[in-house]
């Protein structure tokens, strides 16, 4: 990485318009910046000023507060370097990283700031972590390999999948990421995510789906070029006759092979499309869940209300039934009446 050089402390007039210029990124005011930018000495120069911690550079403070317009505006002027480093020997490009300026970060990546770090960490293996595919996007069309590894041996495929994230694993495997490469414990991608217990399932299905079918896809390629190898060491046979059978029986053998890598890449297809329906389906239930969650706890409130209405008037029904037993049984037997009245009548001298 190149090194800015040493940060000096500014006096006067010239500290003034580092002060002027730092505070027009801060504010974001473009027209007050570029006024001051323009008569500046030294773009590159580390600036020293309490008031800001760090030594720091015009290009990374901007870079850092993410003013991507000011960023453009900085980048345009002559001998600008845009892998100049702070008092950390941080770049810009890290800095936006660090500081979750993604918009930011992918136009310096466009620009061509170098995606890697000096302490092995990459802008790539960050934005996998997140499932930003713009910055990943940014960095592969660059030219940057899919296989780059952290510090640990991780690819960045490796890091898609730690974190779930099925469209930044659909994006590396269309640029050809290898999902065979081994970390630094020897565990490859699909061995992290048979090994994780917090991958949703949904998400956990899509992804094995998308590194199951490349892996077939890359099995079958590598049988097709040993075949292909095969075939032409064999092309040397001194018997014409029993080499054209040979060769046409491996083409035979060949076409069939081109034609189930086909139908494997259609899969892959399938798979890619049903993995985006799937993140798609997931936002849609988390929503309608919520919803029903809602009404589950509105219908509860209203079971029990009711629930508590009815025991009342169960109550008040019970204390009705009660009071009407014990002031008057002869309702229950209805016939008691007129057998006293007839028993007098036939034993007048009992009463």
């Amino acid at each position: 990485m190149v090194q800015t050089k040493q940060a000096s402390r500014l006096k006067g007039a010239d500290r003034r318009r580092y002060i002027v210029t730092l505070e027009a990124i801060d504010a974001n005011d473009i027209p007050s910046f570029k006024s001051n930018f323009s008569r500046l000495k030294d773009f590159n120069k580390q600036i020293e000023l309490s008031n800001y911690g760090e030594p720091t550079t015009i290009l990374c403070r901007a870079a850092l507060s993410g003013r991507k317009e000011i960023c453009e505006i900085i980048l345009q002027a002559p001998g600008i370097n845009i892998h100049q480093t702070d008092g950390k020997g941080a770049t810009p490009l890290q800095l936006a990283m660090d500081f979750k300026q993604l918009q930011t970060a992918e136009f310096l990546i466009e620009k061509g700031a170098n995606p890697i770090f000096d302490d092995k960490r990459t802008a790539l293996h960050l934005a996998a972590e997140i499932g930003n595919t713009g910055i990943i996007n940014a960095a592969l069309t660059k030219g940057i390999s899919p296989d780059i590894t952290d510090k640990d041996g991780n690819t960045v495929l490796h890091i898609a999948v730690m974190n779930g994230e099925v469209h930044v694993v659909q994006m590396l495997l269309g640029f050809g990421a290898d999902s065979k490469i081994q970390n630094e414990v020897g565990v490859r991608p699909l061995e992290i995510l048979n090994m994780s217990n917090t991958i949703k399932p949904e998400k956990a299905t899509a992804l094995r789906n998308l590194l199951d079918t490349e892996r077939r896809r890359s099995r079958i390629s590598s049988h097709l070029g040993d075949i292909q190898e095969e075939a032409s060491k064999e092309a040397l046979l001194d018997d014409p006759e029993e080499d054209e059978v040979f060769v046409s029986k491996e083409e035979k053998k060949l076409g069939q092979l081109k034609e189930k890598v086909e139908k494997i890449d259609e899969k892959i297809t399938i798979y890619q499309e049903e993995a985006t329906s799937l993140q798609e389906e997931i936002e849609r239930q988390k929503q309608q869940v919520f919803k029903l969650a809602k009404r589950h706890r509105e219908v509860m409130k209203k079971l029990k209300d009711k629930r508590a209405e009815k025991n009342k008037v169960q109550k008040k029904i019970n204390k009705l039934e009660g009071k009407g037993g014990s002031s008057s049984w002869t309702r229950f037997i209805p016939f008691a009446g007129s057998f006293t009245s007839r028993l007098r009548l036939a034993l007048p001298c009992c009463y």
